[in-house]
């Protein structure tokens, strides 16, 4: 799938520092970039693997990098809109995606064709053949570490198996953050009493008030609320903890099917991978 012209992500941004161009962008325009740079990045990843030259620098790790180009240009700027300004249609994308990404990501990091690419570059750095500066050598290490974590070297069925869990834990991951977004927003406290905003300024009690003249206090994504520390009210603290510490437990927006089913493809997960847990898994990974 080509992109066309007309999508603001189809070239690198003019505008300073190459920011998005958030004004002209649309969720159409995300949609279709995500899809071209999928099939784009998989088309030249391809193209690395099979090159019949010897593994270098250029021609495997540089071509890595470079083949990613627009699909990073298009989440990028999808991801700071999803979080800081969504709506019902970038949500709809982003549970869309999600599934479809991880798919996208097994597609490579299970191919053992460009892993087999990777590795000849190392054997060749290690004989002297190539040389690699400090960057260059944390990457293709960081790659390599990446494949095995990823289950390269699983038999068909476990690999079968684990995509499917890469692409269960993407569906419930989407799933999981929609639920906890807007239980925050439904478990907002609304005060009606002025005075029990004592020990805010003036301009907190302002940034509060709302169109039907009451304030509301929004949750942010910690248990602990920063206004917590300088309201002055006993009952507003205990209203606002306990919507705090309860959002996601019950009703319209409860998490905790979402967290359990989470947990146990996570444990599987890890197992198929030979790790002892979830935990393991993302501890080496972050090292």
């Amino acid at each position: 799938m080509t992109l066309p012209a007309t999508n603001p992500l189809a070239e690198r941004s003019h505008l300073p520092y190459q920011l998005p161009d958030f004004a002209n962008l649309r969720p159409e325009h995300y949609r279709e970039a995500f899809e071209a740079g999928m099939a784009e990045q998989l088309e030249n990843l391809r193209a690395l693997a099979s090159d019949p030259e010897p593994a270098t620098v250029e021609n495997v790790l540089h071509a890595w990098e470079r083949s990613g180009e627009l699909l990073n240009r298009a989440y990028l700027p999808f991801a700071s809109v999803l979080w800081a300004d969504t709506n019902d249609e970038i949500d709809a994308i982003y549970a869309d995606l999600a599934p479809k990404h991880a798919a996208h990501t097994d597609a490579i990091f299970l191919d053992r064709a460009l892993f087999d690419r990777l590795t000849e570059l190392a054997t060749r750095e290690a004989a002297g053949e190539v040389e690699l500066d400090a960057e260059d050598s944390w990457l293709l290490g960081e790659l390599l570490r990446q494949f095995n974590r990823s289950g390269v070297s699983l038999g068909e069925d476990d690999q079968q198996r684990l995509r499917a869990l890469n692409q269960r834990l993407a569906e419930l991951g989407t799933a999981f953050e929609k639920a906890n977004r807007e239980g925050r927003v439904a478990g907002a406290v609304v005060v009606t009493d002025r005075a029990e905003l004592d020990g805010l300024t003036d301009a907190e009690v302002d940034g509060l008030a709302a169109e039907d003249g009451t304030w509301r206090i929004e949750l942010v994504n910690t248990t602990q609320q920063p206004l917590m520390a300088k309201l002055h009210d006993r009952g507003l603290r205990k209203r606002l903890f306990e919507a705090s510490v309860n959002r996601g437990l019950g009703g319209a927006h409860d998490t905790r099917q979402l967290i359990g089913d989470i947990a146990r493809a996570r444990a599987e997960r890890a197992a198929l991978l030979g790790y002892a847990n979830h935990a393991a898994l993302v501890a080496e990974s972050a090292c």
